[in-house]
């Protein structure tokens, strides 16, 4: 993984072509990097798809579709926490690294809502290239952080105004543990 700032905005790129989803609840403790790769449990190739619109990954579940627009941060999460699918309320935005794990690059998918392509894992769909994590930037919580799926060179995440309604979409995750 390789972090750069660009105008201020950090971009962390990921071009692994399997890269492990770890179970741990979607927080972000920096203290717990090394001790939350090692934990890092079951891959997205090894995902079940359960035919209703969920997938499941060890220790989360998925929804498959995103929300279906763009929309800010702060809506996205009460999306997400609004769900009742699969018999599951308490659902999540997921965390930069989860969103990150679901990059494909042997899978182009163009959404419903763009012209672009988005290299996301199936059987994901997406109306966005970006979509927005769970994270808010710790030096400005006016800030959230995104993963784009838009280039071929990887997946990277930035951060940007959450008020920003323009280019992000969400996906929801449940943690099963």
């Amino acid at each position: 993984m390789t972090m750069r700032t660009l105008f201020g905005i950090l971009f962390v790129f990921a071009t692994a072509t399997t890269i492990a989803i770890g179970c741990g609840g979607g927080g972000d403790d920096d203290d717990d990097d090394d001790a939350a790769e090692e934990e890092q449990t079951e891959c997205v190739d090894g995902c079940e798809d359960n035919g209703d619109g969920t997938m499941t990954c060890e220790c989360l579940l998925w929804k498959t579709q995103d929300n279906g627009a763009a929309l800010t941060w702060d809506d996205a999460r009460d999306w997400a926490e609004g769900l009742d699918e699969a018999d599951k309320s308490d659902w999540r935005l997921p965390t930069v690294d989860e969103l990150i794990a679901l990059y494909d690059l042997d899978r182009p998918y163009t959404g419903t809502d763009t012209a672009v392509t988005a290299y996301i894992r199936e059987p994901f769909e997406v109306t966005k290239t970006d979509l927005w994590s769970g994270e808010l930037d710790p030096s400005d919580n006016q800030k959230a952080y995104y993963v784009s799926f838009l280039t071929e060179a990887g997946a990277y995440a930035g951060s940007i105004l959450r008020s920003n309604a323009g280019f992000q979409s969400a996906l929801a995750v449940h943690d099963l543990e």
